[in-house]
């Protein structure tokens, strides 16, 4: 070993030494005279591609120590090689005799991984794969690994629902592990990915649903109990009702003041929003005798009442398996927009209740200024009358001949004629309202008129609707 050295002539950063009684067991010796123990080896299991054919061999490498003072001797160094040349050739490496916990510890101490994927990984590990954590790492054939995944993916959860998702990031994990520990070959490489069966999402609640969603969204928790009530009445984006905050509500007027540039309105101009009594009295007062003095947020962080509340689209995915539906935080904006067409017939009214800027403009009518600056009254009443028809839908309230004709007729081509102020009132008990909505006046009437117009307008021209509008971000 001491003879070994880094050769004049040689035009390369390293020269390797082969030892002529064990092959495999090589030096290496740098430029800079440091020297190496490895061994290197083809492995004799035979692995095998995704079509079934057997791959061809790779070398395998695997560095010993070094050598020399503070290192390995010749001898001591060829002694650990039998070991790992037989180790690579029959596919047994020392760490296969470790169990899944330990490589689990030791994979998460290298460097590269962040703090959010190491907390992942024990967490789905630990969840999924708990019970055979302790279990040698040897011990685990490509059957039972992909049985495991099955088990996961079907049956997982707490529920039992399965969790598709999990399953597939467990097998991504133990994968990598695997691999990193030379556990050849790796069964959890022959583990395939199942894809989920294609489910039909709806995209709108159907007035059928309203009842069995009410009470479903009654039993949530009180925190996402109160943001799906706010959407449903509201149809704000799934970021606009996480980013609502109390200086901006005015209770005594049912008004929230929607700001300008605010998360979730798409950095529109600012704008007073009227909120329907029932959501006022029933679901604002109450959080805010609760919370107003603990966090500048309606719907605080559980946590960190200064940060707004987290994602919740799981409870809104428990709540619609209680229903039977598809039941995504956009599904109530959808749903708004659509019932608003259906009973109301206005596409103009319906951009104005998702808080859209007009986007249908006639020759000669400037919509867009004057429907915003004098419809606020007429609004609310179309607000209110909106609330009424969901509480009628949820058996809360009695329902109407309007509501019925409209239901019954699985929302008949109510393209046919818009529906007026009056119409309104007619349809739907608004009389409590005349302190919050006076009755219309002549601005009222005019802005109304001026959505039959334009909704005649759409209707010759086949106009789009910004009720169809393919806004999928916060779903």
């Amino acid at each position: 070993m001491e003879r070994a050295v880094f050769p004049k002539d040689c035009t390369d950063t390293s020269y390797i030494y082969r030892d002529n009684e064990l092959v495999g067991f090589a030096l290496r010796v740098s430029k800079t005279g440091l020297k190496t123990f490895f061994v290197e080896a083809k492995s004799g299991v035979v692995e095998y591609n995704e079509d079934g054919t057997p791959k061809k061999p790779k070398q395998k490498q695997e560095k010993i120590g070094r050598a020399g003072p503070g290192g390995y001797t010749a001898k001591a160094a060829r002694e650990l090689a039998e070991k790992k040349l037989a180790a690579i050739r029959t596919g047994k490496t020392a760490q296969a005799t470790k169990t899944v916990r330990w490589a689990l510890d030791s994979y998460v101490k290298l460097e590269g991984l962040s703090t959010e994927t190491v907390k992942s990984m024990k967490k789905c590990l630990n969840n999924y794969f708990g019970e055979f954590l302790d279990r040698l790492m040897n011990s685990f054939d490509v059957d039972e690994c992909r049985l495991i995944y099955e088990t996961v993916y079907r049956t997982g959860g707490k529920e039992g629902q399965g969790v598709p998702s999990q399953a597939n990031l467990m097998k991504r994990y133990l994968q990598a592990i695997f691999e990193y520990n030379q556990i050849i070959p790796n069964p959890w490489h022959y583990v395939r990915v199942s894809t989920p069966p294609a489910v039909h999402k709806k995209t709108v609640l159907e007035a059928s649903d309203i009842k069995q969603l009410w009470y479903a969204m009654q039993d949530a928790r009180a925190l996402p109990r109160d943001a799906m009530f706010t959407m449903l009445f509201t149809g704000f984006r799934h970021l606009a009702i996480r980013s609502m905050e109390w200086k901006y509500l005015d209770m005594e007027r049912c008004v929230y003041r929607i700001a300008e540039k605010a998360p979730g309105f798409k950095n529109g101009p600012a704008v007073d929003y009227p909120l329907p009594q029932w959501l006022v009295d029933n679901v604002l007062r109450r959080r805010y005798a609760l919370y107003h003095d603990k966090s500048p947020y309606i719907f605080p962080n559980r946590v960190d009442p200064s940060r707004p509340m987290d994602n919740v689209r799981g409870t809104y995915q428990r709540v619609g398996k209680q229903v039977g539906t598809h039941l995504s935080t956009y599904v109530f904006r959808r749903t708004r927009a659509t019932f608003t067409e259906s009973f109301f017939g206005s596409t103009l009214i319906t951009q104005r209740f998702l808080n859209h800027r007009v986007k249908v403009a006639m020759k000669d009518a400037p919509a867009t200024g004057y429907y915003a600056k004098a419809t606020m009254r007429m609004l609310r009443r179309y607000a209110e009358a909106y609330c009424s028809i969901i509480m009628q839908l949820a058996g809360q309230l009695p329902m109407s001949e309007k509501v019925k004709q409209v239901v019954l007729d699985e929302y008949a081509d109510v393209r046919q004629q818009t529906v007026t102020l009056e119409e309104v009132d007619a349809m739907l008990d608004t009389r409590m309202l005349d302190v919050l909505a006076p009755a219309p006046d002549e601005n009222d009437r005019a802005a109304d008129q001026l959505g039959a117009e334009m909704f005649e307008y759409e209707m010759a021209t086949a106009a789009p609707s910004s009720a169809d509008e393919k806004d999928e971000g916060d779903d």
